[in-house]
């Protein structure tokens, strides 16, 4: 079947005109501005809108051109709902300098949070449930929540050093812990893409087979926090086995048990009963970068093609969402980050000191950057 033609204002009113002037054929005056002209051409304006209107409907009536409210009434109709944004959550050390002989009270709603960045961006969050600093105590983990939702709120081990809420006995709050004290990642509502993807691995969850399409819809159902997710069905632990690996929101992309264990109770309502299915983070594999970017005859100032040239390699790894970026199980390859770094502008030519050749990673794996250094020659 052929595409529906969706004519153009020129089109419509030059067919009418040709229909006119073939049936009356006593009118002689069909000049522009004419009775009879204006006349069909406000009709023509009218049968415009209409096929305007025709190609809408034929875009909202399909899951890939669909959007709004449209698309949610597609996932609706195979019982697909958009995710709503996520606050982050926190255990966080409130802390006092010197032991205590009496008990330090933490009320719900206390507000503790970051310090100012360079934007002026500051992300805070609130005590949850009254809390205790116990006698003889100097510290104690409190449940903190974002003030907003949303993966901005997310932030890395050390950053939440700010207390803006006044609590006798209580000097300082801090999240230096190796996990940051992440509980429970903050996301964003879904996005309309993310929301097509589940939509087209919805069908294969209909089936009572375990499919990659169908791990890969229940790991992204179950929680909004889930970005990627990879199936290993190779029996990565044996006969019978399936690994649905997946990364999150979290600053480092790596999920918390608390996810973990969410994603594994979704599959395991659905899994075959004979299947050994396991729900799990990827393995880091640290990478280490060391670039030289030689400077172009156009010029340039060394400084701000440094930060390029480091912005534009650190949006290799996740939880960034380039065009180019190292996923769940991509060897670290030497090819992006020369593909990304070498369009900096000002950027002639770029050496990788570091790593001297690409890094494997396993099916399970994820390229993590470790550290970084740019020179500018």
């Amino acid at each position: 079947m052929s595409e529906p033609e969706i004519k153009t204002f020129a089109t419509i009113l030059a067919e009418l005109l040709v229909e006119a002037k073939s049936r009356m054929t006593r009118i002689t005056n069909w000049v522009v501005g004419g009775v009879i002209h204006s006349i069909l051409a406000v009709c023509a304006k009218g049968l415009e809108k209409l096929y305007e209107a025709l190609q809408s409907a034929i875009d909202l009536a399909f899951l890939d051109t669909a959007t709004g409210v449209w698309l949610l009434k597609i996932a609706v109709l195979i019982g697909v709902t958009r995710q709503e944004a996520l606050k982050a959550r926190y255990n966080l050390i409130f802390y006092r300098d010197e032991a205590s002989a009496e008990d330090t009270d933490i009320p719900a709603g206390a507000l503790a949070g970051t310090a100012q960045a360079e934007d002026g961006a500051v992300f805070k969050y609130q005590v949850l449930e009254d809390a205790v600093l116990p006698a003889g105590e100097t510290e104690v983990e409190v449940l903190i929540e974002a003030y907003a939702a949303g993966a901005s709120s997310n932030v890395g081990q050390g950053l939440i050093n700010q207390l803006y809420s006044s609590i006798p006995g209580i000097d300082g709050v801090k999240n230096d812990q190796a996990d940051a004290g992440l509980v429970r990642e903050g996301a964003d509502a879904e996005s309309e893409d993310r929301l097509k993807d589940r939509c087209r691995n919805r069908w294969a969850s209909f089936s009572y087979g375990g499919t990659r399409e169908a791990y890969i819809y229940h790991a992204l159902t179950a929680d909004p926090s889930v970005r990627r997710v990879s199936v290993n069905a190779l029996a990565p632990r044996g006969d019978g086995t399936v690994d649905v690996i997946f990364t999150t929101t979290s600053p480092d992309g790596l999920p918390t048990p608390a996810v973990i264990a969410i994603v594994q109770i979704a599959i395991d309502a659905v899994k075959p009963c004979e299947a050994d299915v396991l729900a799990k983070g990827p393995t880091p594999v640290d990478i280490d970068l060391h670039l030289i970017a030689v400077q172009s005859l156009n010029g340039g100032d060394a400084a701000v093609i440094a930060d390029a040239v480091e912005t534009a390699a650190e949006n290799l790894f996740l939880p960034s969402d380039g065009e180019i970026i190292y996923n769940i199980g991509d060897d670290g390859s030497r090819g992006k980050i020369f593909a990304v770094c070498m369009p900096v502008s000002f950027v002639g030519n770029l050496i990788i000191v570091s790593p001297a050749s690409d890094t494997p990673v396993s099916a399970d794996g994820l390229a993590r950057l470790n550290s970084i250094s740019v020179e500018v020659t």
